[in-house]
């Protein structure tokens, strides 16, 4: 019996140590398993709003410009100014050779007088065509007035010639018996009447013709003359020169400095030394009075954070930060495709030529589902994510990746929100892992601590 018993408790013993041995191996098959999992972390969804952030790199601009102008035609000396160069009014900006402004002032005083005398030969000419004109006004009056009584005394002579023949006509009816009347002479009387009559519808309707072509002969003569307009642009002219004249002698009595109007800054020269002075602006100089501005370049997409009259947040190199408002938003016309943002900036605040930094900062509506931009990818102009879920495995409850296309409502550098549906509010999405993984992999999860 003691020897049965010895036999059972060593098979007891190796029983206890199978199954020692068994779930050492367990353990360690588990541990091997889990080691090659990848390590995942893993967010709920949170309610947030998106706050976007965009920077821009620019450079002060001048407020506004000042065009500087002189005479033009005359022979620039001396340029005593450069772009960038500050200038206070009353400070010389270039001078004129004093012996061509000699020379165009005698040279205006020629074309003034050859201009003075083509005016006075105009308005003399003008003199007799108006006297011309009263003369021709006259004479038909005149025509017209002799036609009416032409017209009159012809009516009444043809009138009188019909009531004449009548009258014969109607005598010797009357004085005459029938058995008496001898035909030959009363178809003369009656002859005479039809041409009494005859003559006076032809002197009515001559003399109405005659009055009607001296009528239309007045009107004639009373309708005005083509506009000509040389005289006036001659004299017009001749102001023009007397005008030029006059400032060449300004200039002259200056000794030929042209100097600055206002205070500013010079932007631009347009004439070189040597050179004649163009009949556009010579130099362009900021408006003191006007603030400068700031002007960077932003992407078309950006777009949507600015505002005009919106808020931002300025950096400008040498002076830091400087409050701003956005004053306007266009397409650039040099980088097609971007757009100019414009910022005022207040008085006194920077010089055209400095660098800076512009931030525009805007937060978007409160979204019930946004996740770290890092859990968001896309594929094909699709987004989509990864979410951790549970089933039964080999060995025993595991976690494994579903891959959930999503909707993108807004995103920023790091959060996306995405339409509201397609996952729940408790689901665990993933951020980060290990190793990579795809669609169905197992893998293994640590909470945070």
């Amino acid at each position: 019996m003691s020897k049965i018993s010895g036999i059972r408790k060593k098979a007891f013993i190796g029983f206890v140590v199978f199954l020692g041995l068994m779930w050492i191996c367990t353990f360690i098959s588990k541990s091997v398993y889990a080691y090659r999992l990848p390590i995942v972390s893993c967010v709920v969804p949170e309610s947030k709003s998106l706050e976007h952030s965009v920077k821009a790199d620019g450079v002060v601009v001048e407020g506004g410009s000042r065009a500087v102008t002189s005479l033009d035609g005359m022979r620039v000396e001396t340029i005593f100014v450069n772009v960038g160069d500050v200038v206070s009014s009353g400070d010389v900006l270039f001078t004129i050779d004093l012996s061509d402004i000699e020379k165009n002032i005698k040279e205006q005083e020629n074309e003034a007088e050859k201009l003075r005398v083509r005016i006075d030969t105009l308005a003399k000419n003008q003199e007799i065509r108006n006297q011309r004109k009263l003369l021709e006004q006259a004479r038909a009056m005149e025509d017209y007035e002799s036609a009416r009584w032409k017209e009159e005394q012809g009516n009444r002579r043809a009138q009188a010639r019909y009531n004449s023949a009548g009258s014969a006509l109607k005598s010797y009816k009357d004085d005459t018996p029938a058995s008496a009347m001898n035909g030959s002479q009363k178809a003369s009387l009656e002859s005479s009447v039809q041409s009494a009559e005859f003559d006076r519808e032809e002197a009515a309707k001559t003399g109405e013709e005659n009055v009607r072509a001296a009528a239309r002969s007045v009107q004639d003569s009373l309708l005005p003359e083509e506009v000509d307009s040389t005289l006036d642009v001659y004299r017009l002219e001749l102001r023009e020169i007397q005008e030029r004249i006059r400032v060449y002698h300004g200039i002259q009595d200056s000794g030929g400095v042209v100097m600055a109007e206002a205070d500013g800054m010079i932007t631009d020269i347009f004439i070189t030394v040597g050179a004649r002075v163009p009949d556009t602006a010579v130099m362009l100089m900021t408006d003191e009075g006007k603030s400068c501005r700031f002007k960077a370049v932003i992407e078309k997409d950006q777009i949507r954070y600015f505002r005009i009259g919106g808020a931002v947040s300025l950096d400008l190199s040498g002076i830091g930060k400087v409050d701003a408002v956005i004053e306007s938003l266009m397409e650039s016309k040099v980088q097609p495709g971007m757009y100019e943002v414009i910022l005022s900036l207040p008085e006194s605040a920077g010089m055209p030529g400095m660098t800076g930094t512009l931030t525009c900062t805007q937060s978007g509506e409160r979204e019930r589902c946004c996740i770290p931009i890092e859990a968001l990818y896309e594929e094909n102009g699709r987004y989509y994510i990864y979410v951790m879920e549970e089933r039964e495995g080999i060995m025993g409850q595991e976690y494994f990746v579903r891959r959930v296309n999503v909707g993108l409502r807004d995103k920023n550098e790091k959060w996306a929100a995405l339409e509201e549906g397609a996952v729940s509010a408790d689901q665990m999405i993933i951020t980060s892992a290990t190793r990579e993984f795809r669609q169905g992999d197992t893998v293994r999860y640590v909470k945070a601590l």
